[in-house]
């Protein structure tokens, strides 16, 4: 279908065609509800009402749209108008990596970038299939460093339907695909690794590795030595034997994920380079394609990558069948046997206001309150409500000429939560989300169950009682739980709740303390079983409750949010009244969401952190201490990766607030902000500080002035250690910098919250430490039975 400009379609206005391919159209448009610009791709089809291929795609663009990382494209909506299948994506101001001017030290950047995010499909059970030059997007930051997207993730099973009218059936271009694959056999992971091996051959020195007709280059995939890199760019030989093994011919012999082949091709290029664009170089006579070639096969983008002057090229000509009769046919899959999970792009489990008030279960107690943070705590704070300084990122799609369609293939035994006839397989989607803690009570995720325990008298265990329990019980009526949230708010009579929420089967659940409208069924009652929340459109891949106020996140990166809303915490603007059920938060690309203490922060595709609601320990991260109702982007910080929110209650003279701290990971590095718990830190901050001896940081909790990270398994933490909480045995001090917890090497997950901390390993063993038995001090990880 051609769409023309100023023409509407399926709600956009079109405004003008940005590329086509043998599998499609893609168009710019704007989406009129946000003003906003996105990119729209229509496929091309033959035939009417194929009901069959309107399933695949809608099943593809699914699983697509469940795709949350920094550096793959962002897929808003899709459906099929006309019996033409479509969906938009995010709009992209760049070239591709065919096109783009970049120096080798660059493309290793680049290419790192491409891996984490191939590494991150691949844990969820998603091969891309087509990674090639042109489905890769290079923008740039602030500070002119690079930034890569995949594209084409989530419809390419759909290029193997006979109903698309693409001139060539063959899944992903012929020059970058892997042997395994032109052998008839299903891809992998190593698959993707082999194409991006070639990718980086491309990028390198201008050309694919084999050149020349289709069945040539084909047949050289799966006999050919790959040419070195050095023989065209002699000054980075380096790269010779790392881009060797990642286009190993046996999937086997590679590099045993995509991140460890480009850790080696970053070292290997770390010496500076000349600047490479296909684009500016001249094509040598000698290698230009012979009269009536096609160069589509061996060519990038659409002006392509001419070869190097000098370029001594694999130039294939001919071809022997490897097997009798031909080529074999590729396989066209019909849809995954174990479908990938979804992202859950939900929070990190930080919990809210300390419990000290609260009386436990015997066996594991919710803390005291640590040295300068009394158990009394303040009503909800209402500070005077300020405008709103939204800024809104301007990100979307840039399209290679060759709209092949990127394959989607599901690899392992994991299920994803919009494949209802699936079964749980033990495989998590998203390891932060496995634990949580806050007020006394402990939620964990093992092999897609729920188990909780501790305080109860809200009903937040889950059990369908209120009595406390002493060990694990396994949370009736939730199957395929991917994430889980247990948040606490104190209101100016002394009492307080704990609300516990999970992501299960693709929805939202709550239960526990409901004061203040949190579980989000419209009523105040407390609720012992959890209760799917209504008016949540989709899937829902992420939640956070705290303080009162509840936050889930939808598979197309909406977000909504109800509850407590006089803190601004809501994000819809002011309130003084609470907000029974979800209402959209004007926030696009929403990835991750966390809230506590009357505070709300959110990462956004690119990277960047916005906050809203309380502000009085200058915790929205904005250089002021004035609270926001809507978004504003917290400042200093760039390529945030992940955020925590904790809170205390602090005793000034004589009187008890609620102070806040968030901490994010930035550029792998820990960043905090608000108030201040260890000495070097005292007083409010109000943009964010880095932490020193954070580096490398892949997750980070905070809690009750506790704070504790990630990084390769190990876990350190830092901050109030009253009741053991950082595992340092001098229990009267604070911990003035990241401490190494002993006897922890394979740590996936740890959260703190109220002085307990708790880390899960890879194998789901879990070790808690600190304030576990009333008053007693753990010092130590001790193991919790479940």
């Amino acid at each position: 279908m051609k769409l023309h400009p100023g023409k509407q379609f399926s709600g956009y206005h079109i405004e003008r065609r940005l590329g086509t391919g043998g599998m499609g159209e893609v168009y710019l448009v704007t989406n009129p509800s946000l003003s906003r610009r996105e990119a729209m791709k229509i496929l091309s089809v033959s035939g009417q009402g194929n009901g069959n291929l309107g399933q695949r795609f809608m099943t593809e663009a699914q699983i697509a749209a469940g795709l949350t990382h920094s550096s793959i494209v962002t897929v808003y909506r899709y459906g099929i108008e006309d019996d033409t299948p479509w969906f938009t994506m995010a709009y992209l101001d760049g070239p591709d990596l065919a096109e783009a001017t970049l120096s080798p030290t660059e493309i290793g950047a680049t290419i790192t970038e491409v891996a984490d995010a191939l590494d991150y499909a691949h844990e969820r059970g998603v091969v891309h299939r087509d990674i090639k030059p042109s489905n890769i997007v290079i923008t740039r930051r602030r500070d002119n460093s690079v930034h890569a997207t995949v594209l084409d993730f989530g419809i390419a099973k759909l290029a193997t339907n006979p109903d698309l009218t693409a001139v060539n059936s063959l899944v992903g271009t012929a020059a970058y695909t892997a042997p395994e694959v032109v052998s008839g056999r299903t891809a992998t992971a190593a698959s993707d690794q082999y194409s991006l091996a070639c990718t980086v051959y491309a990028s390198l020195t201008g050309q694919p590795p084999f050149v020349g007709e289709l069945p040539a280059i084909l047949h050289a995939h799966v006999a050919a030595q790959p040419p070195l890199v050095s023989a065209v760019r002699p000054e980075l030989a380096a790269a010779d034997r790392v881009v060797q093994r990642a286009m190993s011919k046996a999937p086997a012999q590679r590099y045993p994920d995509c991140q460890s082949f480009a850790n080696d091709l970053r070292t290997a290029l770390a010496a500076p380079g000349p600047s490479v664009a296909g684009h500016q170089w001249s094509p040598s006579p000698a290698y230009a394609p012979a009269a009536g070639q096609s160069s589509s096969p061996g060519h990038l983008g659409q002006s392509g990558y001419p070869p190097l002057p000098g370029y001594v090229a694999t130039q294939v000509s001919s071809v022997t069948s490897p097997t009798p009769g031909g080529l074999p046919a590729l396989p066209l899959p019909q849809g995954p046997a174990h479908p990938a999970p979804p992202l859950s792009a939900g929070p990190y489990p930080f919990p809210g206001p300390p419990n000290a008030a609260t009386v436990a279960a015997p066996g594991f107690y919710p803390a005291a309150p640590a040295s300068g943070y009394p158990a009394a705590a303040e009503a909800h704070p209402s500070p005077a409500p300020t405008g709103p300084r939204h800024k809104k990122r301007s990100t979307g799609i840039i399209v290679g000429v060759v709209l092949a369609v990127a394959a989607l293939v599901a690899v392992g035994a994991t299920s994803p939560l919009w494949w209802p006839d699936s079964t749980p397989t033990g495989k998590t989607a998203f390891p932060q989300n496995q634990i949580a803690a806050s007020g006394g009570t402990t939620c964990v995720i093992r092999l897609g169950e729920l188990y909780c325990w501790g305080s109860n008298k809200n009903g937040q265990v889950g059990d369908g009682s209120t009595t406390d329990r002493s060990t694990p019980v396994k949370v009736p009526g939730l199957t395929d739980v991917t994430a889980v949230y247990v948040g606490r708010v104190t209101y100016t009579d002394n009492t307080s709740g704990v609300t516990t929420c999970a992501v299960a089967g693709g929805a939202a659940y709550c239960w526990g303390h409901n004061r203040s409208y949190e579980v989000g069924d419209g009523s105040t009652t407390d609720r012992s079983s959890p209760v799917k929340v209504p008016g949540l459109p989709g899937t829902v891949v992420g939640i956070a409750t705290g303080f009162g106020t509840t936050c889930a996140v939808t598979a197309v990166k909406t977000l909504y949010c109800w509850g407590h809303a006089k803190t601004g915490a809501v994000g819809t603007g002011p309130s003084e009244e609470p907000i029974a059920q979800p209402v959209e938060v004007n926030l696009a690309d929403v990835e991750t969401v966390v809230t506590s203490g009357g505070a709300t922060c959110a990462i956004v595709t690119g990277g960047d952190l916005y906050c809203w609601g309380s502000n009085g320990t200058g915790q929205l991260g904005n250089g002021t201490t004035e609270m926001r109702s809507r978004p504003g982007r917290v400042l200093n910080i760039d390529d945030v990766t992940a955020v925590a929110i904790g809170s205390a209650i602090v005793k000034d003279d004589g009187e008890d607030f609620t102070t806040v701290t968030p901490c994010a990971i930035a550029a792998q590095t820990v960043h905090c902000w608000g108030y201040g718990f260890t000495p070097d830190s005292r007083g409010n901050r109000t943009v964010p500080v880095e932490v020193p001896g954070t580096d490398g940081a892949d997750s980070i909790t905070v809690d009750v002035g506790t704070a504790c990270t990630t990084s390769g398994g190990l876990v350190h933490c830092w901050g109030n250690n009253e009741y053991g909480q950082a595992a340092v045995e001098d229990t009267g001090r604070l911990v003035p910098k990241p401490n190494l917890v002993a006897g922890l090497t394979d740590t996936r997950a740890v959260v703190t919250g109220s002085s307990v901390t708790c880390a899960i390993g890879q194998a789901d063993e879990l070790k808690c430490w600190g304030a576990l038995h009333g008053s007693e001090k753990i010092t130590s990880p001790q193991t919790v039975d479940y």
